[in-house]
């Protein structure tokens, strides 16, 4: 199993946290794609994957390409092939700056890059699978992205500021009085825009900083992290990890998962 990280052009860094390669043979357990509230854009240029939930009873083919939505559960990557694949980071809200479609038609449906902008798309796509190298498919990346950024991004200081602040634990109440606006307004707004309403994007976001600590950490004490994060006590962290990841804490946090995951632990490039 491989993994690189690269940096987005700096025009894009603001909306984007990274691009990263992942390849490995067909006998490698890929790991758990986890809850998480940012987006993913992931193109396959080898084998594509399938997502499956049993609990939900999900198992589907990716196809070459798809958008990766905010979740609030646990996917399991099944693949009969060599993996290979480049998969674009954007920031809690940010897909906005680069289409049209707003991200509650995007949550758990699995778009491709065709849905999201067509004929461009099409293009899109040959274009990265035709690069032969990742560094020569970061290139394409960065020129469509920025064309499309150029194309679709608009006045949105408001959702910028509402994601920054909901993923930062502030009270949403607060939230909607800062953009003058009543709280049911502004929770419409956020669902329509982001794809839940901002009670549930906080909660998936705390989860999810905490996870992803732990797991770079390597630690098994969990507790510190989660009362650091705002959690009331053990067993309120063990019911949303329950719900989460379909586990409790002490079976999930294990060498093996510790050693498999699609968290950041490297610089880019």
């Amino acid at each position: 199993m491989n993994i690189t990280y690269y940096k987005p052009d700096p025009l894009l860094q603001k909306y984007i946290y990274k691009y990263w390669a992942f390849e490995s043979d067909p006998f490698t357990e890929l790991p758990i794609a986890l809850p998480a509230v940012v987006t993913e854009m992931i193109i396959h240029y080898r084998t594509p994957f399938n997502f499956c939930n049993k609990e939900k009873g999900i198992d589907k083919s990716t196809g070459s390409n798809f958008i990766f939505g905010l979740r609030d559960f646990p996917y399991k990557l099944k693949t009969i092939g060599n993996t290979g694949f480049i998969s674009i980071r954007f920031r809690e809200g940010a897909l906005s700056h680069f289409c049209s479609v707003p991200q509650n038609e995007i949550a758990g449906s699995f778009p491709t890059i065709r849905d999201l902008w067509g004929k461009k798309g099409v293009k899109f796509e040959n274009d990265i699978q035709n690069a032969q190298t990742n560094p020569g498919r970061v290139k394409v990346i960065d020129s469509y992205l920025l064309n499309f950024f150029t194309q679709y991004s608009g006045n949105d200081k408001w959702l910028e500021y509402s994601v920054d602040n909901v993923c930062k634990g502030a009270n949403l109440n607060s939230i909607s009085q800062k953009l003058n606006i009543s709280y049911r307004h502004f929770n419409r707004k956020f669902t329509y825009h982001i794809g839940v309403n901002p009670k549930t994007f906080q909660k998936i976001s705390v989860f999810d900083s905490v996870l992803r600590n732990l797991m770079i950490s390597k630690s098994t004490d969990y507790l510190n992290f989660a009362l650091d994060a705002g959690y009331f006590d053990q067993s309120h962290f063990i019911k949303d990890f329950k719900k989460f990841v379909n586990k409790i804490p002490s079976s999930y946090l294990t060498s093996k998962n510790f050693m498999s995951h699609f968290y950041n632990t490297k610089d880019l490039i």
